[in-house]
């Protein structure tokens, strides 16, 4: 069920995306860095842009001084993906689930950040 449920959203987020194309997140698919076909999920939700914007800085990637609107803690030893958002409740940004969910797949699949 989980494996059927994980393979909805990422087909919901990407359809529409071909790998010349952009995405609606703005993103465009480069390169898969690694191919993950089974991992545990974590999602971590955040009240707020402040709270969400402090765990993105937390994680030490090239990226984090980047505003972000969700992101993506991969731990390969362990076989988990961590996915950090914004509760719905306070924005809806349906495609962000998905387009993390590709992270946990693929790794870091658009190098150029866009």
């Amino acid at each position: 069920m989980k494996k059927l449920f994980l393979s909805a959203i990422a087909l919901m987020s990407f359809s529409g995306c071909t790998s010349m194309g952009v995405a609606s997140d703005g993103y465009r698919f480069q390169n898969r860095q690694w191919t993950n076909h089974e991992f545990r999920v974590i999602v971590k939700e955040y009240d707020s842009q402040k709270e969400l914007t402090a765990a993105a800085l937390k994680v030490d990637v090239a990226w984090r001084t980047h505003i972000t609107r969700a992101f993506a803690s991969v731990d390969r030893a362990n076989n988990t993906c961590t996915i950090h958002l914004l509760k719905p409740e306070f924005k809806w940004l349906p495609q962000w689930p998905g387009h993390e969910i590709g992270h946990c797949i693929w790794g870091n699949f658009h190098p150029s950040r866009r």
